[in-house]
């Protein structure tokens, strides 16, 4: 299992977004970059989303981290819809559009359906919302300390999805 995916990581959030971009760089995984100068690191903040909220990176964990960035973080629209226009998200989502299709995205909607409740009442525990553009500040920080001061509670095994469509893109999560 990823140890970010503990509710009580120990982790700075940095060293659970190194954990989480290993492993994407040991399934072969394109990684988003930002420019070293940008105001707003979009991809650096999408990953620490993964980490914060415990989520891998299977096709059904990705549609659930952006209902966790839509509805627990706290954002302008303009740094919301940043992200989807991105090059190398209109590129990546071409691609998996052409394999996946809506068929599969459907089934795979489907399978995160039971999701999206735990992401509605975990919206109305939380302290206060997750700032989608992460403050530099934070990355030093343990991952529990940043969860407890958000109110942040990971979703259990019982609240993620069983199973998972095949497609050529997909990484099993670790063990």
């Amino acid at each position: 299992m990823l140890a970010f995916k503990e509710q009580n990581c120990e982790l700075t959030l940095a060293e659970g977004l190194e954990i989480y971009l290993s492993y994407l760089k040991e399934n072969n995984k394109k990684i988003g970059t930002d420019k070293s100068d940008a105001d707003y690191k979009i991809w650096q903040c999408h990953d620490c989303t993964h980490v914060i909220f415990g989520n891998g990176a299977t096709f059904e964990e990705e549609s659930i981290n952006d209902l966790h960035g839509l509805i627990l973080c706290s954002y302008k629209w303009k740094d919301y819809l940043a992200y989807f226009e991105d090059p190398f998200l209109k590129n990546h989502m071409k691609y998996l559009w052409k394999e996946v299709g809506f068929k599969k995205t459907m089934i795979s909607m489907f399978y995160a359906y039971k999701s999206l409740f735990g992401i509605l009442k975990m919206r109305f525990k939380m302290k206060k919302k997750w700032p989608l553009k992460v403050p530099e500040s934070y990355l030093s920080r343990k991952i529990c300390d940043l969860r407890e001061e958000y109110g942040i509670q990971i979703l259990s095994e019982r609240q993620r999805p069983k199973n998972f469509i095949e497609w050529s893109g997909a990484i099993k999560n670790p063990k």
